[in-house]
């Protein structure tokens, strides 16, 4: 018998394709090389607000539009930014309610400008301030108003394409009948970004957390009188008060600092990662290609990607992110490598 590669007829794999099958050595291939992007993608402030502000005039929560939202669209999806986390930023008006309802999709906001405003979760209503990160898990009741005489902005980071993915996407929309239960009182619970957390543990499944930057920042100060990561700056990340753990359970969030002039060592890891520049200018190296932020800039890092960070400017680099890699540890896809300068 003649080695080599076997000769298939064509009918074969048409029958296969009729019975709802296929062969494995035709697929395996593209898998094994991969199939997600490997480029970064940097949206700049300049060019999101003003979409933001002509949002602003064309539609509302009583024009059609529940939430004022503009998402950071990846190359995969026009509604997602990475194949497994969706970024955006939201504006609610002076005067303005967005309507409560829940879902099981988790979310995260990191505020801009919210000076007057807030975000109600399961009952307890949050006054927003700049900085802050306020915490909504999965099937929690949440609205948003704001009270001010100015726009309030912030960015939404959501777990919707892994949730999505795992055809576990739920969704319910406010009722008379919800708004007519009693619901229990949480009580309020803020934690620091370090691993100290303030604030009773709770019984409840869903509660509001709420990292005020009055306390997160002054926390990252402190650790930048330390040598810091050599991969990530001075960095802390945004625990859980009652577990000790990831913010919440498929999105963990972390604050970190780049000193002036401060360059970071390379490596990679799975997990894709969304970066918004709170604070100062850089630039980030994502497989050789180099991407220059400067503040509000919004980017994303696909998962295993070699990159690295520099701090290019006179002041310090802060920069947000969040990521959805406890999901991955806690299914054992958690993995990183170290690249030798």
């Amino acid at each position: 018998m003649q080695k080599g590669k076997t000769q298939v007829d064509s009918s074969f794999y048409q029958d296969l394709e009729e019975a709802s099958l296929s062969a494995f050595w035709k697929v395996i291939a593209p898998l094994q090389k991969g199939g997600s992007p490997r480029r970064g993608r940097i949206w700049r402030w300049d060019q999101v607000h003003p979409m933001l502000e002509r949002a602003g005039k064309l539609v509302g929560p009583d024009q059609g539009a529940e939430r004022r939202v503009l998402i950071f669209a990846g190359a995969e999806s026009s509604a997602t930014t990475t194949p497994t986390l969706t970024a955006s930023v939201q504006m609610v008006l002076p005067g303005e309610t967005a309507p409560s309802h829940r879902h099981t999709i988790s979310a995260i906001r990191f505020v801009l400008s919210a000076k007057g405003a807030f975000t109600e979760v399961e009952g307890e209503r949050i006054p927003m301030e700049p900085g802050d990160l306020i915490v909504t898990p999965a099937w929690s009741w949440h609205g948003h108003g704001n009270e001010s005489r100015e726009p309030a902005v912030w960015l939404d980071g959501l777990d919707a394409p892994l949730v999505r993915a795992l055809k576990v996407a739920f969704f319910e929309p406010d009722s008379e009948e919800h708004q007519k239960q009693e619901i229990p009182d949480s009580g309020r619970h803020t934690a620091t970004g370090s691993v100290r957390a303030l604030g009773a543990h709770s019984s409840q499944a869903a509660f509001p957390v709420v990292y005020p930057w009055s306390e997160v920042y002054p926390e990252l100060q402190h650790q930048a009188a330390g040598a810091g990561d050599p991969y990530d700056g001075v960095i802390v990340e945004y625990v859980h008060p009652a577990t000790g753990g990831p913010t919440l359970p498929t999105l963990g969030c972390y604050l970190q600092l780049l000193r002036p002039g401060e360059k970071t060592r390379t490596h990679r890891h799975t997990g894709s990662v969304i970066y918004h520049v709170v604070r100062g200018s850089g630039y980030s190296t994502l497989e050789g290609e180099r991407i220059d932020w400067q503040k509000r800039d919004t980017f994303a890092l696909p998962s295993w990607v070699w990159h690295a960070h520099s701090n290019s400017g006179s002041e310090e680099a802060i920069l947000f992110s969040f990521t959805e890699a406890p999901a991955l540890r806690t299914l054992g896809l958690y993995r990183q490598e170290e690249k030798s300068d």
